[in-house]
């Protein structure tokens, strides 16, 4: 249903965006200037022209938006069924052991970087030097991990 009203809502838009261009004339900065009792010119097939283009980039435009509506690019995902659908199957399957939260550190990133020769702040001359410099800070980390429990499996 959803796709119906897309298809008719992009159709009804392509429509009144592409009417106007159509029904327009020679435009305001056109060198030749009709009255009505003047005879119609060749330049008149040029504006029939023209809608019949306009009307032709719709209906494509319109085609390939119904097309995508209708055949969408994402493939569906297709999930495993359960393996087992009795209550308390997983009791006797219990792993032994258990989670806990440890702290850890994650070291710090630096990065190796050409340091040109300059003037330090003392007024002093320093060659240029490979040098490193801090990317990211170092940090503390809690992250779960699971303790087997002693004894036998």
């Amino acid at each position: 249903m959803k796709k119906q009203i897309a298809l008719a809502v992009a159709a009804v838009f392509i429509t009144t965006l592409f009417t106007g261009f159509a029904q327009a004339g020679p435009g305001r900065h056109s060198s030749h200037h009709h009255r009505p009792t003047q005879p119609h010119h060749p330049h008149h097939k040029n504006n029939i022209l023209e809608g019949v283009v306009l009307g032709a980039g719709a209906l494509i435009l319109g085609t390939a938006i119904a097309q995508s509506l209708n055949n969408p690019c994402q493939t569906a995902q297709v999930h495993a069924p359960p393996v087992s659908q009795r209550p308390g199957h997983w009791k006797h399957h219990k792993k032994k052991g258990h989670w806990e939260i440890q702290k850890i550190w994650v070291e710090p990133v630096y990065e190796t970087r050409w340091n040109p020769a300059h003037y330090n702040a003392r007024g002093k001359w320093v060659q240029g030097r490979r040098q490193q410099f801090l990317v990211a800070k170092g940090f503390w980390k809690k992250e779960r991990v699971w303790v087997k429990a002693r004894g036998r499996y």
